[in-house]
């Protein structure tokens, strides 16, 4: 997965489809991907905190 530069992230959250968080990074400056290999096949909720907002997709 990788992420745009164009705003600033602050937090990106994986979340399971009973809620449960997966994965968390905060602090993501200078993050450009995220290593989601250990993760199941599924569906999960990414959530994007920036300075522009929170933003949730999902993806499987």
């Amino acid at each position: 997965m990788f992420l745009p530069k164009a705003i600033e992230i602050k937090l990106i959250s994986i979340y399971n489809l009973l809620g449960q968080l997966v994965i968390a990074v905060p602090n993501t400056k200078d993050t450009s991907s995220i290593d989601i290999s250990r993760l199941n096949s599924g569906t999960y909720v990414l959530s994007v905190k920036s300075d522009g907002g929170e933003f949730q997709y999902e993806a499987d």
